[in-house]
């Protein structure tokens, strides 16, 4: 165990403080300085962020563990997937399972074809998500046979399902290439982020196929230079020196209480609404599709989720922010901090009783850098006050 125990230090204070570890002394969250603001400036309180668990209270590696995202089952309970590189077995492709009342950290399974394999530089699963019968879908995006929406009954997920090897037996849909955040509907479709390409997948009840639900008004394609606003980078091909590119523009995605779809655009720092207009029988149809917001404040927005007044709440993770978008397109940072944390990268989140749960993807990019001063892979929380739109 380290016993550098300076706070300047960061990581090696929390590391040596441990798993479930809340602080209660609060952070400084600075306001963000120098960007533009489209609209005009509503003083609302921001947030204290503070610390759930840290996922290995003894290291200071931001690679392990690796998790992007974080569901919350019906109970409340918040699960993960670790996607990073280990030599040995039993650790790879954990499911991770913490209960916010007691955050101590237990494994429900592992899918061992989630874990990275070096020198690829990320691992191979991502996004997690609950429908409502209380089943688990995961994001495969990187497996070498092709990207899936891998699929946990709710019935193993009680009763822990122990090593899974057999992809094919928990595979929802297969060949949706770049899947990224996903949502489900009342009616039981899955909409899924299609990354670079501007598109939404479409998967019907039962799974098995899928459409690109706005085939015919793609989000355009960007590419943005996070590091050097003063570069420009092709869509395709090479970047110029000193650029570190950005291509997603479709990423996180949700419904909100009108059942209308918005998806986050990594690229631009934008969010997009699509109007979703449904048949007799609940079938999901695409009814147009606008540009809600565009703003420096959104730039790397990744997760998204919608509380129950229809706003959305965005993890931008190369600012280390989290912000709230109205439903007119308003933005308001809700935190942010340097990369000490407690917001390192973050990626995803849950709401439970009016707590906003966020998943540190600790990502060496922009605000975050360098990524090895801080907390690495945790959950952090952030009381909100208002329930998910679901």
């Amino acid at each position: 165990m380290k016993s550098n125990l300076r706070l300047s230090s960061g990581r090696s204070l929390l590391k040596t403080l441990g798993v479930g570890l809340l602080l209660t002394s609060g952070w400084s969250l600075a306001l963000a300085q120098g960007q533009a603001q489209p609209h005009t400036p509503i003083a609302i309180p921001r947030h204290e962020v503070t610390l759930l668990a840290d996922l290995d209270p003894l290291s200071s590696d931001p690679d392990k563990p690796k998790i992007e995202a974080v569901a919350a089952d019906a109970n409340g309970k918040l699960y993960a997937i670790d996607s990073a590189a280990y030599a040995d077995e039993s650790s790879k492709g954990r499911l991770f399972r913490i209960d916010p009342n007691n955050p101590v950290l237990e494994v429900a399974g592992n899918i061992p074809a989630c874990a990275r394999v070096l020198p690829e530089p990320f691992g191979r699963c991502f996004a997690v998500h609950f429908n409502h019968a209380g089943d688990l879908f995961i994001v495969a995006s990187r497996l070498p046979t092709g990207a899936r929406v891998l699929r946990i009954p709710a019935a193993d997920l009680a009763t822990g399902f122990g090593t899974i090897t057999d992809l094919d037996g928990i595979t929802y849909v297969s060949g949706v290439t770049g899947v990224n955040g996903l949502i489900f509907d009342e009616n039981g479709f899955l909409f899924a982020g299609g990354s670079d390409s501007g598109g939404v997948y479409l998967i019907p009840p039962g799974g098995g196929s899928f459409t690109t639900f706005n085939a015919g008004n793609l989000i355009p394609q960007a590419c943005r230079c996070t590091d050097n606003a003063a570069l420009t980078c092709p869509i395709t091909g090479p970047s110029p020196a000193g650029c570190n590119p950005q291509r997603t523009v479709s990423n996180g995605v949700t419904l909100d209480r009108k059942g209308d779809l918005f998806v986050a655009d990594t690229a631009r720092g934008a969010i997009w609404k699509i109007d979703v207009l449904r048949d007799e029988n609940g079938t999901p149809g695409f009814g147009g599709m606008s540009l809600l917001v565009q703003d420096p404040l959104l730039q790397g927005a990744d997760g998204l989720i919608a509380d129950a007044g229809n706003n959305l709440w965005v993890f931008a993770n190369e600012r280390n922010a989290v912000v709230r978008v109205t439903p007119s397109g308003q933005v308001h940072e809700m935190a942010q901090n340097d990369s000490h944390g407690p917001l390192e990268f973050p990626a995803g989140g849950a709401i439970v009783d009016g707590t906003l749960y966020i998943s540190n993807f600790d990502n060496n990019r922009r605000d975050n850098r360098p990524n090895t001063n801080g907390i690495g892979a945790s959950i952090a929380q952030m009381f909100i006050g208002v329930p998910a739109s679901e």
